[in-house]
């Protein structure tokens, strides 16, 4: 279903799209088998490709990984 748009605030607008490049940017990594780096803990880290359920929402919203999975 396609959302409207009109009655969307910029903001709003702005974060669908984060969100839809970062889903695409994870599964391009879980496809081609390559490591996806990630800011984990104040450090850059490379997360295996097998590893990657549970990144496939922009940084800082609620339903990313939590750090301490790790």
């Amino acid at each position: 279903m396609k959302k409207d748009h009109k009655n969307m605030s910029l903001g709003d607008m702005a974060d669908e799209a984060l969100r839809k490049a970062v889903a695409g940017v994870v599964e391009e990594h879980r496809k081609s088998g390559e490591p996806l780096a990630v800011w984990r803990d104040g450090k850059v880290v490379r997360v295996p490709a097998d590893q990657l359920h549970g990144y496939e929402e922009a940084p800082g919203s609620e339903s990313t990984p939590a750090r301490d999975q790790r």
